[in-house]
């Protein structure tokens, strides 16, 4: 009977709670129109894209029994699959009873059914299980390009009564290969070197099996020979073994002409992987990981966890807004194949005082959170929103910025692509079907005993890998979620955080609040130091960051933020409109102590050489009341180049070019060390400050966070498509009406 028959006659004998379960867990072929009936839900459960997405779901032995059921073909059944699986120490009847369980699970979720003499795997799957157990296709996949008048031909050899019918001679070849007993008995006819041929090709076949992974065989691979290397006595051998396992029926050739038959200088032919599953060696037995592996535990001090969590979350806190900040005062290039360049991500981290994998990560986060955008310039500078969203409580921000990281379906920090090219900051993605690895990790974590974390992040990951396909990271990947989760304060000494519990288990308020005692709360004072330094114990308010990052360099992040006033800090402020007198009044307010005498000697030193020369937009004048200073600037041979001529005794005018610009003349001036001062065209003083936009939001108004988190605006993964999918009815009230 054909499999699809076969599905149906199964899923017409489920009841309620069975289908109900079935659809639970393959929800993808409920999507788009309703299901007519039990026929459309049987084509729907055996399209290769709905197989393949169970498949990659499933846990390691249920993915190696279903590759061993593929190799075996026609004779997939409970007891030969009992003799062919690894037992993994069991006894016996254990490990009967652990097969069998596995065949039932495979079963339920219609990846498996009862045939009328053997089990029926997806015919989906063969799509994707193409070389089982690196055997080669099964005999049933690759007659189906061969008319039946060869498939005649080849089978004559065999001695049995040859169908007509197509399917028919089909069903014969699937039959007979599936035996084998059998196939060893024909193969026993052939000549010595045939047999030697294909004995050395089934030894190497199991030890290359033994050493990878029997799900790797799955989606295929290379073989470990150079495929350009050219051996003549080999090639003779397998070209003398293929014409004889063409005669024979047990190599078949699309190439095979029903009126030429084979061509004999062609070893262009596939063996079936029934064949050579019963060429293997009597003691072969394929992969199954029936237990998963270890994860080993070390005793660790509770209260260690979370006192480094905490200092974690609160450097990456700090460094993340530094980093917006930057980027809001002065926007990234992006390029033009899409993403932010390493370079610019170089900039911002030297600008802020942070390493440039934070400023790849809150990049990421911000674009997601909505905190950055494209400006009109093509350039990622702050979103409206961002003013508002900077002066919330640090706890909330915390919590936007480590919810967005959890829903992630990748390692934003990877610098690298899969090629180990460098990639840059928010670039489309190479790669399909992700699943957020953050909540894989804190799944596995969550589970541990009380006062234990894990040894190495490799055992999580390897338990990751055994429970499902989707857990796979290939060892860069995995390394750098695992520190970002330490970054962040989700994992410390390798056990899940207050946080990270609170994030998988989608309680927002908790992790507020769990955050509210892991990162300092808001301070509106400062510490000076005499050494020119200014210190802020905790969170620094948004209009001190202002006001700081203006007048000095940022030094330190975290628990407390340094900044360290020099001359040419104070130079940049003044040069972007700031006044000696009011930065020192608003510097007053910060403290409730005097400001050191170092500190404002040294800005009224600065403010009084400045603004002597005045630059004035217009005709690019300079002008000055000093004689003696004007005489200096225009005597300095590196301004030459703005050929200076003196009008009048306080006057120089730049004659260069008639295209000479105020700006150009005061780049010359500040380059050459002078403070001169920019005018209007009406001689006002020109002011530019350099602050975050403000989008005109209220003071404690920001994003949703609720509508921040389910806003992604990048292509994610095939299981986030099928969610974003049509409304589907319910696994129940499907069920209830196909039955």
């Amino acid at each position: 009977m054909d499999p699809i028959e076969d599905l149906k006659a199964w899923l017409a004998g489920l009841g309620s709670d069975e289908l109900e379960h079935l659809l639970n867990f393959r929800p993808d072929v409920l999507r788009g129109t309703p299901v007519a009936d039990l026929d459309d839900l049987a084509d729907r459960l055996v399209h290769p894209y709905s197989a393949m997405g169970a498949l990659v779901n499933l846990p390691t032995p249920s993915r190696e029994v279903l590759e061993a059921l593929v190799a075996m073909g026609a004779g997939a059944r409970l007891e030969r699959a009992v003799e062919l699986l690894e037992p993994s120490g069991n006894d016996a009847a254990t490990h009967r009873a652990v097969v069998e369980s596995w065949l039932t699970a495979l079963t339920r979720i219609a990846l498996l059914w009862p045939g009328a003499d053997h089990l029926r795997v997806n015919p989906g799957l063969l799509q994707v299980i193409t070389s089982p157990l690196w055997l080669g296709r099964p005999a049933g996949v690759i007659v189906t390009d061969i008319g039946a008048k060869v498939l005649q031909k080849s089978i004559r050899a065999w001695g049995v009564e040859i169908p007509s019918r197509k399917a028919d001679v089909v069903a014969v070849v699937e039959q007979l290969l599936a035996d084998p007993a059998r196939v060893r008995r024909l193969i026993g006819e052939a000549p010595e070197a045939v047999i030697g041929w294909l004995s050395d090709r089934a030894t190497a076949t199991a030890a290359r099996i033994e050493r990878s992974p029997a799900m790797w065989g799955a989606f295929g691979g290379e073989d470990d020979e150079d495929p350009y290397a050219f051996d003549r006595q080999r090639y003779a051998a397998e070209r003398e073994a293929t014409v004889w396992l063409l005669e024979h029926g047990l190599a078949f050739s699309p190439m095979t002409s029903a009126v030429y038959g084979y061509s004999p200088y062609t070893v262009d032919a596939e063996i079936p992987a029934e064949v050579m599953l019963a060429l293997m060696p009597p003691t072969f037995r394929a992969p199954f990981s029936a237990q998963p592996p270890a994860l080993p535990t070390a005793p660790v001090a509770l209260e260690q966890v979370e006192s480094s969590a905490s200092a974690a979350v609160t450097q990456y806190l700090a460094a993340a807004m530094a980093t917006l900040e930057a980027i809001s005062r002065r926007p990234l290039a992006l390029l033009k194949s899409g993403g932010v360049g390493v370079r610019e991500l170089t900039r911002v981290a030297k600008e802020a005082g942070v390493y440039a994998t934070d400023v790849r990560v809150t990049v990421e986060l911000g674009y997601r959170l909505r905190l950055l955008d494209v400006n009109d310039d093509e350039r990622l500078g702050g979103a409206p929103q961002f003013e508002a969203w900077r002066r919330r409580e640090p706890a909330e921000r915390a919590a936007d910025l480590l919810q967005r990281w959890f829903a992630l379906e990748y390692a934003p920090s990877l610098d690298r692509d899969e090629e180990g090219r460098s990639r840059p900051a928010l670039a489309p993605l190479g790669y399909a079907n992700r699943t957020p690895t953050p909540v894989l990790v804190a799944g596995v974590l969550t589970d541990l005993d009380d006062g234990v974390g894990v040894v190495s992040p490799d055992d999580v990951f390897a338990l990751l890998a055994w429970t499902s396909a989707m857990g796979h990271r290939e060892p860069a990947e995995a390394d750098a979620v695992w520190a970002e989760a330490e970054r962040l304060g989700v994992v410390a000494h390798g056990r899940l955080t207050d946080a990270g519990r609170a994030l998988f288990d989608e309680d927002r308020p908790a992790l507020v609040e769990t955050l509210r005692g892991m990162v300092p709360a808001v301070q509106a004072s400062v510490l000076f130091g005499s050494d020119l330094t200014i210190v802020v114990p905790g969170s620094p308010a948004a209009g001190m960051v202002d006001l700081l990052d203006a007048l000095a360099v940022r030094e330190g992040h975290g628990v407390a933020s340094t900044w360290r006033v020099s001359a040419r800090s104070v130079r940049g402020a003044l040069d972007a409109g700031h006044d000696v007198g009011d930065l020192l009044e608003d510097l007053r307010a910060l403290s409730e102590r005097d400001l050191p005498q170092a500190l404002e000697y040294l800005l009224r030193d600065v403010g009084r050489k400045y603004g002597h020369l005045r630059v004035q937009a217009g005709a690019a004048v300079v002008l000055c009341d000093d004689e003696a200073l004007i005489a200096e600037v225009e005597a300095t041979r590196g301004l030459r180049k703005l050929g200076l001529r003196r009008v009048a005794p306080t006057v120089l005018v730049a004659t260069a070019s008639a295209s000479a610009s105020a700006e150009d003349v005061l780049a010359a001036l500040r380059g050459a060390g002078f403070l001169p001062l920019a005018l209007g065209a009406e001689g006002e003083p020109l002011v530019r400050l350099a602050r975050v936009p403000d989008g005109g939001a209220d003071e404690g108004a920001g994003p949703s966070p609720e509508e921040d988190l389910a806003a992604e605006d990048y292509p994610s993964g095939y299981t986030e498509q099928l969610l974003r999918g049509s409304a589907q009815e319910s696994a129940a009230d499907a069920a209830q009406r196909l039955l």
